[in-house]
Order: structure tokens, then C-alpha cells, then sequence
């Protein structure tokens, strides 16, 4: 049986709502010991260019992380499948509500959306009898960060503040477009470590302070379960005072007990 505790922290860029941030997680939070070996988690980032990019991640992350436990590529054709019945209804309600899709709007929605993924799987016991393993993939430049006992012992896909850019790989919702290749990492965990995944505004910022020395996690750490409120309250200062870009900002902190 898999003991862990799961968190969600949000923040929207400023100016936004919370409803319209672009971030989303999935499960947003859990904390269980499951009847299964294994849980699996994925964190994507829409792109703010693209169209409806924010419901795009909800219905990326839900399919990636949702059993059944399919290749990734099927899993990311599953997710657009879904999506395309999911913007038909967006349509229709759009319609019934007295606001029909507007003319301008056809040419970007056609385009589709688009998003970063990471997405990972935490088995405690491998088909192949290893036990307490961990396997991530990612496309694009949402980050994961492994915590041991305080120090850091993974930083994937990026690891450098440098790799940061304005055009991280991204997979559409348009069906037949390409699918880029993920990249892979994978290991074994203990009881007591933390799987922390960021959206790229944080996990830059996570990389630089690694960078200049300085040890970002005991902050992270001590986050409460649910504690959104000083969460949000570190977010702003690290806007205001420390350097930290204006954008949908998500940490995903999962805590393994056993």
C-alpha cells in the first residue's frame, strides 16, 4: 500500500483571476494510502498565446494522469480525442448562453491549444520487482525537483536558470498535429522524500537561487497542508523583491510516507 500526502499551491499572474490562470494539476491534492502500488500526478502549463490554452491543461493533465497506464503518446491522442468533444460542448454553451463564438474567435480556436506537460508515475513496487520507483516524463519546460533530507537530488527536464526561454516545446489539442519527443528520467525514492513539480515562472527561480548558493526548500517545506494563503504571500514578495517573472505560478509538493 502507497502512503503520501499531495499539495497544490496556485497563483494567478497579476491582474488575473484565479479562473483564469493556465496552470493546472492533476489530482489537485491527495492524502490517502491507496489500495493500488502506484500514483501517478501531471502538471501542465498553457500557453497564455494560445486559445482556451487553460481548459487545454485541464484536459491534459486529468487523461495523463488518469489510469489507464498507456504509452504516452496514446495518452496525449486520448487527451486531444476528449478535448474535441469537451469544445463542442464549450460551443454549444457558449451558444445557449447568448454568446456565440464571434467570428474573430474561429481563426485561433482552429489553431488550437497548446501546453508543456510533465507527468510522472510513483510505484512502489515495479513490474520488474524493484521496489519504490519513480519514472517522469516531461515536454517542455515544466520542472521537477527530487528533496532528500533537505538537498536536492534531481532537477529535471531543465537544469539550468539558462535553458529558460520564450519557446519551450509545447503539445497542441489539434489532432494529427506532432508529438514531440519526451524526455525521460527515472529512479528510486525513500520514505520521506518530496517530488515538487513548477510551472516554469518558479522553477526558473528555484534554479537561479540554487545557482547563487542559496537553499530555496526550507521555505517550500514549510508550507502547511493547504496553506494557499502564505503560499500566495511568498509568491508576492518574490514578484515584488526577488526577481520572480509575472506568470501563472503552480507548485505541486508531493510528500511520500511510505
Amino acid at each position: 500500500m502507497l502512503k503520501l500526502h499531495l499539495d497544490t499551491f496556485r497563483v494567478p499572474k497579476v491582474g488575473a483571476r484565479p479562473d483564469e490562470c493556465d496552470d493546472a494539476g492533476y489530482p489537485d491534492e491527495a492524502e490517502r494510502a491507496l489500495d493500488s502500488e502506484t500514483f501517478s500526478l501531471a502538471l501542465c502549463d498553457g500557453a497564455t498565446e494560445s486559445y482556451l490554452s487553460g481548459r487545454w491543461a485541464q484536459t491534459l493533465s486529468r487523461v495523463l494522469a488518469t489510469p489507464p497506464r498507456l504509452p504516452l503518446r496514446r495518452r496525449i491522442e486520448n487527451a486531444r480525442a476528449v478535448w474535441a468533444s469537451e469544445l463542442l460542448e464549450y460551443v454549444r454553451q457558449r451558444s445557449e448562453s447568448g454568446r456565440p463564438i464571434q467570428w474573430y474567435e474561429e481563426p485561433v480556436m482552429d489553431r488550437g491549444a497548446e501546453s508543456t506537460l510533465i507527468v510522472g508515475r510513483i510505484s512502489k513496487r515495479a513490474r520488474n520487482g524493484e521496489s519504490r520507483t519513480y519514472l517522469f516524463e516531461a515536454i517542455g519546460d515544466t520542472n521537477l525537483f527530487v528533496v532528500r533530507d533537505g538537498q536536492l537530488i534531481k532537477k529535471f527536464p531543465l537544469t539550468q536558470h539558462s535553458e529558460f526561454g520564450s519557446t519551450p516545446n509545447l503539445i497542441s489539442s489539434r489532432m494529427g498535429e506532432p508529438i514531440r519527443p519526451a524526455e525521460r528520467v527515472q529512479g528510486t525514492w525513500r520514505s520521506g522524500d518530496q517530488f515538487l513539480l513548477a510551472t516554469d515562472a518558479l522553477a526558473a527561480w528555484l534554479l537561479r537561487q540554487l545557482e547563487c548558493g542559496d537553499d530555496p526548500w526550507p521555505k517550500i517545506q514549510e508550507l502547511g497542508a493547504h496553506d494557499t494563503r502564505s503560499f500566495t504571500d511568498w509568491i508576492d514578495e518574490l514578484r515584488r523583491d526577488r526577481g520572480l517573472r509575472n506568470d501563472d505560478t503552480t507548485l505541486m509538493r508531493l510528500d511520500m510516507i511510505d
